[in-house]
């Protein structure tokens, strides 16, 4: 059998194609679902965290791009201190 693992450099790569490849598609909505998928497995391969606590996390409110990507509800770490 072969081995499930996939190493992270690899799933990010994946989810930046995705969004690469959405970005310069026609539009629509299979365009928006594979953004959204590629943002997705980005952002988990490099923070893994439990399914419910990332469906908390919203654009804007826990997720802000500046200098730095920046993540959080603090409640979400378990330890109650922020991700930076």
């Amino acid at each position: 059998m072969a081995s499930r693992i996939v190493m992270t450099p690899r799933l990010t790569a994946l989810g930046r194609n995705l969004m690469k490849d959405a970005e310069t598609a026609e539009g629509g909505v299979a365009s928006l679902v594979a953004y959204r998928d590629g943002l997705m497995i980005a952002f988990l391969s490099l923070r893994p965290i439990r399914r419910h606590t990332f469906s908390l996390i919203r654009i804007g409110v826990h997720l802000n791009w500046g200098a730095a990507l920046s993540v959080q509800p603090a409640y979400a770490t378990g330890s109650a201190k922020a991700w930076s």
